[in-house]
């Protein structure tokens, strides 16, 4: 199989076409959410609450959003808890209290990824109360009720062949991309690869915002795409090699003195023999700088 064919079967746009109902594992018939996945989700969100420690001010709102509070649920879905706080109560500014719970958001969800409700994931997020969701339902856990009671969603506005077509090029662009970061030693180039990488992975969050911006919200194309993406594994890879880049460009390598060297300089002064050294000639041995400096001493014996 080579990588188109591989990429072309990751790439299922189906499975995000509208239902004619929402989840009948979350919600019952009458449209309330199931009581005991409820409770638990509330549960599960004041001990987030808890666990932030910001005792001198209280959520709002406790709510579901996202596709599994829409008809265009998934097996892949997540359970995302949208947890609302006034910010301006917490700390004057803004954008530190909003990365002080992303952080704390990240850490918890990371903890906690194994966490599921009727084998669906749980991801928690904290949002300012003059934050509005983008998303076509909201249900509010506390009291019991649609806050934003979805619409039907019929006849989405997007083309499945475009969506395949887009997410197969970017497939194969963080393959390449990828490979050439595994491959490179020269830190400048690995720089370059990274950034546009990174470059990359900004695109498509953009392109997500833009989608759930149209009329058609999260059966948006650009929002399908990059969903498509994530349930295939793209998006985490292509941060992960991000994160590599960086590390790769900023790391120190050890010494490395190779075998041919021992066999010139190190073997002959021992007298030992060379034949059984060969051997293993193809081996790179790492060494410290305090080694190479032994080693040095020792030659100019």
């Amino acid at each position: 199989m080579n990588i188109s064919e591989k990429h072309n079967k990751e790439v299922n746009v189906k499975q995000f076409e509208p239902k004619n109902k929402l989840n009948p594992k979350i919600f019952k018939e009458n449209g309330l959410m199931d009581s005991k996945v409820r409770l638990q989700l509330l549960d599960i969100a004041d001990d987030f609450v808890k666990s932030v420690e910001v005792n001198w001010a209280k959520p709002i709102s406790y709510t579901v959003v996202g596709s599994m509070a829409n008809y265009n649920w998934n097996p892949k879905s997540d359970i995302d808890i949208h947890i609302s706080y006034d910010f301006s109560k917490i700390y004057s500014k803004k954008d530190f209290v909003k990365n002080f719970f992303m952080s704390k958001r990240n850490e918890w969800n990371k903890m906690h990824s194994k966490l599921r409700i009727k084998g669906y994931k749980v991801e928690i997020t904290v949002v300012d109360k003059t934050d509005n969701a983008v998303t076509n339902g909201i249900y509010d856990l506390e009291k019991n009720k649609w806050e934003k009671e979805p619409q039907d969603l019929n006849d989405p506005k997007w083309s499945e062949s475009y969506i395949k077509s887009y997410c197969l090029k970017k497939m194969e662009k963080i393959d390449t991309l990828c490979d050439r970061i595994d491959s490179e030693t020269d830190t400048h180039k690995v720089e370059k690869i990274g950034n546009s990488l990174e470059k990359l992975g900004n695109d498509l969050i953009e392109l997500r915002k833009n989608g759930l911006k149209t009329k058609q919200k999260e059966l948006s194309s650009g929002n399908i795409i990059v969903k498509v993406l994530r349930n295939s594994g793209y998006i985490d890879k292509l941060w992960k090699y991000v994160n590599l880049a960086y590390d790769k460009k900023m790391s120190i390598k050890e010494n490395t003195i190779t075998p041919a060297f021992f066999s010139t300089y190190v073997h002959k002064a021992a007298e030992e023999p060379q034949s059984e050294f060969e051997k293993g000639k193809n081996r790179v041995i790492k060494i410290s700088q305090e080694q190479v400096d032994e080693i040095r001493n020792y030659l100019k014996k």
